[in-house]
């Protein structure tokens, strides 16, 4: 009998301590979250100060919103990675018949459909941004190089900053379903 109570107090303290060091996981990759978005804003920011210095400064321009695609996919990532982490401990605490916060967002899931403020608010930065950048090389003689001097590498890269801002609206949309439950 003593040795089932013991049994029972180490398997507690295991489980313990592995939601401590989720809960850990959770808040590291939250943080990282943020900073991938404080990443895009410094980086647009040092970026478009570099105008000056930078002769072909309409091309890096268009280059920019690829970067920041894979910025986005990065606070995607983590974003479900923290979902996934929440689903387990919302799992394991189901299973002991402990009541938690990750339960509760299980549960809640769907309940608001469109929370702009919650998703959208770092996501839409990502593609803000993209644009800022799409909009400025256009400023840089971008048609008549294209047209004139038949350099179709400028209109490739016109596409593939499209492209780029296209796929993360999808991001930013998948983070949304994520949230939602949809995922």
């Amino acid at each position: 009998m003593s040795e089932n109570k013991g049994l029972k107090a180490i398997q507690s303290e295991l489980i313990v301590a592995e939601f401590a060091a989720l809960k850990a996981e959770i808040l590291m990759r939250a943080r990282f979250r943020f900073t991938l978005s404080t990443m895009a804003i410094l980086g647009t920011g040092v970026f478009l100060g570099l105008e000056s210095k930078v002769e072909n400064f309409g091309v890096a321009l268009l280059l920019y919103p690829v970067l920041l695609l894979f910025l986005a996919s990065g606070w995607l990532y983590q974003f479900k990675a923290n979902l996934n982490i929440g689903r387990y401990l919302a799992d394991v605490s189901k299973s002991y018949g402990v009541p938690d916060w990750e339960s509760r967002l299980v549960a809640s899931a769907g309940s608001n459909r469109f929370n702009l403020l919650g998703t959208f608010s770092q996501g839409w930065l990502f593609i803000l941004l993209q644009w800022i950048c799409i909009l400025m090389s256009l400023d840089y003689d971008f048609a008549r190089t294209v047209i004139e001097e038949h350099d179709f590498r400028l209109a490739f890269l016109f596409f593939i900053s499209i492209a780029s801002n296209a796929m993360t609206i999808y991001v930013v949309l998948e983070n949304h379903k994520a949230k939602q439950g949809h995922i």
